[in-house]
């Protein structure tokens, strides 16, 4: 199973880790900003972001393609045990590496979103709705892990055809999906403690809702992206890598 302990201690103590994740937390706290209704007084600066960007509806769109790149990086850089785990200061990379790994899975996205409408609705017409139910909820979990599956396995070398292994995605399916869901339990678990923490603390000071707040909550969803993101690295080394290079002579 994948460790939880190893992927914080290296999403945290990788270089210049502390840095990156506050300059990816910006949009992100612009985003959460336009979602907020009125901000209370606080950090100047932040303040002045606040002012800047609560009328802009493209921040979201901005935050979640930085952190898909961010996140994809990450699985790249820990699958293949570089020297570092997040993307470096090359922006010119980074935007490539996102903007190519986006297109390249959206064909995996749409087939394995497609495929649970599909099988439900021949299933419906044969089968009870009592049972028909839960079989619709486990066609539509699995089909979500596949596309997990896929991004694994195109994050290992950034090709297209990786992302479209279907061969390897559903003879492994099972152990990748016991494997993803319990690294999201345990990440849970962990920012009921952590984030839990730090909404007391906020809470005890009256500082709910202040510019401050707000951007602490962006730090932290990127920190947790960059750690789910290792998770993901050691359940592909260990469940889909493996599995791929298990008839090849070493």
């Amino acid at each position: 199973m994948a460790s939880i302990k190893d992927a914080i201690e290296e999403c945290i103590m990788d270089r210049n880790a502390v840095f990156k994740y506050l300059i990816i937390a910006v949009p992100l706290y612009m985003t959460y900003n336009t979602s907020l209704n009125g901000i209370k007084e606080g950090s100047a600066i932040l303040e002045k972001l606040s002012s800047l960007t609560s009328a802009d509806p493209y921040w979201g769109s901005a935050a979640a393609l930085i952190l898909f790149g961010m996140a994809l990086i990450t699985t790249h850089n820990v699958i293949n045990t570089n020297n570092h785990v997040l993307p470096t200061a090359n922006i010119f990379s980074f935007a490539f590496q996102t903007i190519i790994g986006f297109i390249s899975l959206i064909p995996a996205i749409v087939f394995y979103s497609l495929v649970p409408g599909i099988l439900i609705a021949n299933l419906s017409k044969v089968v009870p709705e009592n049972i028909a139910n839960p079989i619709n909820f486990i066609i539509t979990a699995i089909c979500q892990f596949c596309i997990f599956s896929a991004y694994i396995m195109y994050s290992k070398k950034y090709q297209f055809k990786d992302s479209l292994n279907f061969q390897l995605t559903f003879s492994t399916i099972v152990e990748t999906s016991i494997s993803i869901l319990y690294c999201l339990i345990l990440l849970f678990l962990v920012n009921m403690v952590t984030t839990g923490f730090v909404i007391y603390v906020f809470w005890i000071f009256k500082l709910l809702g202040t510019p401050l707040f707000t951007y602490i909550l962006a730090f932290m969803t990127v920190l947790n992206t960059a750690i789910f993101a290792h998770c993901l690295a050691q359940v592909g080394y260990e469940k889909i890598i493996k599995e791929e290079n298990k008839d090849r002579i070493i």
